[in-house]
């Protein structure tokens, strides 16, 4: 092994131990309480079902499905879906030209 790779922390191959304590200053993980959130392990229907009810009863309200394209008017499909980065950056301006990376 050389001695740059010397000085770099060894990766983790084995599994972490549950009996391990906690890191200095985190609190064991059986006093944050219980969880209040499985959002996360939820399907996509589930999560986004009520979220396309909700746009289905707004387009009914304002007449029509592309309401909210009107956001972002100068972009085609208000910037929704299919906008290229090339045109975005191309409206910006000198300055702003001047900062990006």
């Amino acid at each position: 092994m050389n001695d740059a790779m010397a000085d770099r922390p060894a990766m983790a191959t084995e599994s972490v131990d549950a009996a391990l304590p906690p890191p200095a200053g985190m609190p064991p993980l059986e006093a944050i309480g219980p969880v209040v959130s499985h959002f996360e392990f939820w399907p996509q229907w589930r999560f986004y079902g009520p979220m396309l009810l909700v746009w289905a009863a707004l387009a009914v309200r304002h007449g029509g499905l592309r309401w909210p394209l009107a956001a972002n008017p100068g972009f085609e499909m208000g910037g929704f879906v299919g906008e290229r980065k090339s045109e975005v950056l191309a409206r910006f301006g000198p300055v702003a030209r001047a900062a990006l990376a």
